[in-house]
């Protein structure tokens, strides 16, 4: 799901429910960037990394997704520009899905750009 998000510094934010997942990028992003931010939170769903809720990104949750009950949110990650713990385990996580889809694709014969994330998995 794409949002317009109110700081720059963030590109992508996880949040789990308790019933789905929902991966929110920023409609800023290019193609590729945004590509990579979708594969860095689904590193974070992978590891099952918990959030450290502040009262910024709830209340930044809250901006972009107004309409969600804040008794479903079960935890949220935002991406933003540090790479320590969890934030460095969901980075290598989407390197290795990008080499390995660049890889795959060079074995089809195919351009990279080609198998690349070209729409959201499921659209709300």
């Amino acid at each position: 799901m794409s949002r317009r998000f109110p700081c720059s510094t963030l590109f992508g934010f996880w949040v789990k429910t308790k019933t789905v997942d929902l991966i929110i990028h920023s409609h800023d992003l290019s193609a590729t960037q945004r590509d990579h931010s979708i594969r860095h939170e689904t590193g974070h769903i992978v590891a099952d990394h918990t959030g450290q809720t502040t009262p910024e990104h709830s209340e930044m949750l809250r901006i972009l997704m107004p309409t969600l009950d804040p008794d479903a949110v079960v935890t949220y990650l935002a991406r933003t520009g540090h790479y320590v713990g969890a934030e460095w385990e969901a980075e290598t996580f989407a390197h290795i899905l990008t080499e390995a889809a660049y890889t795959r694709a060079r074995q089809r014969g195919r351009g990279f750009f080609e198998t690349g994330l070209s729409g959201p998995v499921r659209s709300i």
